[in-house]
């Protein structure tokens, strides 16, 4: 016959999981009672885990997301700056009879000589440069994709950050249990020396 940890050992994973949903306990009468959904086991175990951080590293938690919580001022200047950088117009070059064909379809879709601008015009023996006003509706979407790349750049940079202190914490925390498993297995080394030495008559000097 299989001893009762053997068969233990041959539940599976899942099944294990599933007995842990099956019930739960009832703060008021501190009864198992099944869980409904898997939302509301989700919420237990969540709340199971909190209730086991320590408040030092709930604090130190607290003050990373705190240090990287996302600033709108700050997104709304780097939004400016990037939209000060952007250009309204674009230059078109190339050999004059392509060229012409090429502005002739640009200005029918909305785009539109520069006059203010400073050399609209450059011409060579070969070529022919031309720098025109981007249409409204372009400049627009431009803008909006240019937002929504700074806007993404910016979370990207704080999560990145917050990922490294994390990876801190981690790595000292597995330092620091990796050394208390040392002292605690010396400890009991020494200990069960001690419990032999004793049992075996021997006096320490």
């Amino acid at each position: 016959m299989q001893s009762d940890l053997q068969r233990r050992s041959l539940i599976q994973p899942n099944d294990r999981i599933k007995r842990l949903r099956l019930t739960h306990t009832n703060s008021a009468s501190e009864q198992p009672r099944p869980f409904t959904t898997d939302t509301e086991f989700q919420h237990d175990y969540k709340k199971k885990s909190q209730a086991q951080i320590s408040p030092e590293l709930k604090t130190y938690l607290d003050n990373i997301a705190a240090k990287y919580k996302p600033d709108p001022g700050a997104l709304k200047r780097q939004i400016d700056n990037a939209e000060a950088r952007y250009s309204r117009t674009q230059q078109f070059s190339d050999i004059p009879a392509r060229l012409v064909v090429k502005l002739q379809s640009l200005i029918l879709d909305g785009w539109r000589f520069c006059p203010s601008a400073n050399s609209s015009v450059l011409s060579n023996a070969a070529m022919i440069s031309v720098k025109l006003q981007k249409p409204e509706a372009l400049i627009e979407e431009e803008l909006k994709t240019l937002r929504s790349r700074v806007s993404n750049a910016y979370h990207d940079q704080l999560f990145k950050a917050m990922e490294r202190e994390i990876d801190e914490l981690i790595h000292e925390a597995a330092q620091d249990a990796q050394q208390k498993a040392v002292q605690q297995a010396a400890a009991e080394e020494a200990a069960m020396r001690d419990q032999l030495r004793a049992a075996l008559g021997m006096v320490k000097a």
